[in-house]
């Protein structure tokens, strides 16, 4: 059986700190558990983890026999009834046994629960878009699958490692990926927290993070749309895929907003055609102009509407065709680990190519970053910068033409 430990909130204080106790039930199931007693740091033994020795602490030395007593018995109970003994059940028995009604978490909800209902809660929001909830839900399947329950005052450095080994090591997560999953679940902990739920702010820290880490994605150039564009392809699925990702190459919309234009339907600016969007993940209104390479993909009717899945199946399919295989360097981090292989362009061509490629042509074209903004809809220039997709060389060529104006 393991140790139960006790341990103080803060053993640097100069002020009497909490008392809690730890008990790991099983690997990824740790009890966390407040006794609602406090004592001067300099009165405490780490290495016993008790108070020191004297009269005066007498009384809360029995508290915590009778603590340790109880998380024995319940395990042994368990264990004799057959039973997997939760982190929840071993806290509410503790606090119903020590008749502290602060410990007793029935009716409380656990990290896991808390993200359910708060799922519920912003899919009934106009504010959160229907890619924002999937997102949500696929982080909330992966922590379910990891721990559940997870209580809120489990969560710590030593935990978040834990979580992370197991994002690499069995969901075969890149660094990339890691690092969103855990940036989604800090921001479900801190919902909780304005909420009044949670008190453990372990996921403030620095360490909780998991940095981001640049991995370059191709964009193509006029010439490669182009050539996209003007090559002869035999099945009608791969002519639909480029016309699709030609025109997203030339609005730069996300794709669930690509489904969504009617590529006939324009305004005008000042005589100017335009297209008027209202992108669904900001609620951003975005003004793009008309791109005359439009008037070429629509000559034969606007294209048909396929699922993002098969787009990006289709347009690889039609860029090898194409003939756009030229080799091009594919940097990622498996398991955190850094790996570089060469692959043919067409291999790494998204959906989302067609929007990258869009924001850098009109880079390289020479249009201010703060207007591809206003027709992006991005409101962070940091997570705007991402999209560029330009070489050293390139960027070298750019700031020579601006010293030569």
């Amino acid at each position: 059986m393991a140790s139960v430990r006790f341990y103080l909130k803060d053993s640097k204080s100069i002020e009497p700190s909490s008392i809690f106790m730890v008990y790991e039930i099983r690997p990824k199931a740790q009890l966390k558990f407040y006794i609602g007693q406090k004592i001067l740091p300099r009165h405490w033994n780490k290495n016993a983890h008790r108070p020191t020795k004297g009269a005066q602490y007498r009384q809360l030395n029995i508290l915590l026999d009778k603590i340790t007593l109880i998380i024995k018995e319940e395990v042994l109970n368990a264990k004799i009834a057959g039973k997997i003994l939760s982190v929840s059940d071993l806290k509410n028995t503790l606090g119903r046994r020590l008749g502290n009604p602060r410990n007793d978490n029935a009716g409380k909800p656990n990290v896991n629960s808390f993200i359910e209902q708060l799922i519920k809660e912003r899919k009934s929001s106009p504010e959160f878009s229907d890619s924002t909830i999937k997102t949500y839900r696929t982080v909330s399947r992966i922590i379910n699958e990891y721990q559940d329950p997870i209580e809120f005052e489990e969560i710590s450095i030593r935990w978040r490692d834990k979580f992370v080994s197991y994002l690499y090591n069995v969901k075969g997560c890149d660094i990339n990926y890691a690092s969103v999953i855990i940036a989604k679940l800090s921001s479900f902990l801190n919902a909780a927290t304005e909420d009044g739920i949670n008190e453990n702010l372990a996921y403030k820290k620095k360490k909780f993070r998991v940095a981001e880490i640049f991995s370059p994605k191709p964009y193509l150039n006029t010439d490669e749309i182009r050539q996209l564009v003007e090559t002869k392809y035999e099945f009608v699925r791969h002519k639909n895929a480029v016309k699709l990702f030609a025109l997203d190459c030339c609005i730069g919309v996300r794709y669930s907003d690509l489904a969504e234009v009617d590529f006939l339907r324009t305004s005008e600016v000042q005589g100017r055609k335009v297209y008027k969007i209202t992108t669904s993940k900001t609620k951003t209104d975005v003004v793009i102009p008309y791109n005359p390479l439009i008037d070429q993909l629509l000559e034969d009717g606007p294209p048909r509407k396929i699922s993002n899945v098969k787009l990006n199946l289709y347009i690889k399919e039609a860029a090898e065709i194409a003939g756009l295989d030229n080799p091009v360097e594919k940097i990622s981090y498996p398991k955190g680990v850094l790996k570089k292989e060469k692959l043919p362009k067409y291999k790494l061509i998204t959906v989302h190519t067609a929007r990258r490629s869009f924001a850098t042509n009109m880079y390289l074209a020479g249009v201010p970053v703060r207007s591809i903004m206003l027709m992006t809809g991005h409101v962070s220039e940091t997570q705007f910068l991402k999209y560029l997709r330009i070489s050293q060389e390139q960027n070298a060529i750019l700031v020579a033409e601006t010293l030569d104006q």
